[in-house]
């Protein structure tokens, strides 16, 4: 075999390994009761290197169609297109190939995963904690801080994961990682963002604001140039124009999306009924993120499209 090849082959062998041990850590967490945005976290992981390994593949075999079919997948929610880009690949590949891959963008089977898993690497399940304490030392803090700040009070003190924070600080981007995922979690619960991944999430709940209005504040004001978009975590908040009520908001709605688009004028008052805690995204801010992240821009604009048709619907 040509050393080029060789190289390849090595590098193949490396991302598959490594998801490998991904589903491993994922299948133990998630009998241990892990939260469900932590082993998104490692699915995604997985999918990464298991996409990884299929553009190594192409260039190794220098077949287009498998890279094609790679994009095609990474963008893909429906389980029936899948299933049929799945097959598409299992025919194009070589077979050896095809039964080492492929199995690892299988979201069906996770236990199916897990076991090949232990075969493969020749290593039996760990424990929960021994499991929690790879992922809070591994490299990629995203899933060490999701899993930090997910765990429970008791757990954490089993773990000794305060003490390890005080003895072993996080690096300057991590630390700052840490602080938002309270705010990373509020977002994931939101339809507006369900189909961002957790990068996507912590990058945009680095760009959040918390901010806070007593009873009877005005948030937002008719006729005002103002801009940003706004989450309602606590309180309720009651929405009029021209001094007739619209409407009353609770925790998990959000409002002024609109400004987002033209920073035009507001359309409506946003006036706080009790102590309102609010995530605010500025324009600016939501503006870049989304040239950066097309699919934050999708989802936002998906959700506006589908509020509208529900006023229409309601007017008619």
């Amino acid at each position: 075999m040509p050393e080029e090849e060789l190289s390849l082959q090595r590098l193949i062998d490396r991302q598959v390994d490594a998801s490998l041990r991904l589903v491993l850590q994922a299948e133990v967490l998630r009998t241990g009761g892990a939260a469900d945005l932590v082993l998104r976290r490692l699915r995604e992981r997985v999918d990464e290197n298991a996409h990884t390994a299929l553009l190594l593949l192409a260039a190794a075999l220098d077949d287009e169609r498998i890279t094609r079919a790679s994009e095609l997948l990474r963008t893909t929610a429906s389980g029936r297109e899948r299933a049929v880009l799945l097959e598409a690949l299992e025919a194009i590949l070589p077979t050896e190939e095809a039964a080492r891959v492929l199995p690892l963008l299988d979201r069906e089977r996770p236990r199916a995963i897990a076991a090949r898993a232990v075969r493969v690497l020749g290593s039996q399940p760990a424990t929960f904690d021994e499991v929690a304490r790879e992922v809070v030392a591994d490299e990629d803090h995203l899933t060490a801080a999701l899993l930090e700040g997910t765990l429970d009070v008791e757990t954490r003190a089993r773990l000794q994961l305060d003490r390890r924070r005080a003895s072993v600080p996080y690096q300057a981007g991590a630390a700052a990682m840490a602080t938002d995922i309270e705010k990373l979690l509020h977002l994931r619960s939101l339809e507006l963002f369900e189909r961002l991944t957790t990068q996507q999430l912590a990058d945009l709940a680095a760009a959040v604001a918390e901010v806070t209005y007593p009873a009877g504040g005005a948030i937002l004001t008719e006729g005002e140039f103002t801009d940003g978009l706004f989450i309602i975590m606590t309180g309720e908040v009651l929405v009029t124009k021209a001094g007739v009520t619209l409407r009353k908001l609770n925790p998990r709605d959000f409002f002024g999306e609109m400004a987002l688009f033209d920073g035009g004028m507001r359309s409506a008052t946003v006036t706080a009924v009790d102590t309102v805690g609010l995530l605010r995204l500025s324009r600016d801010a939501v503006l870049q993120i989304m040239e950066e992240q097309p699919a934050i821009a999708i989802a936002i604009c998906q959700t506006l499209s589908r509020r509208l048709r529900d006023l229409l619907g309601e007017r008619s």
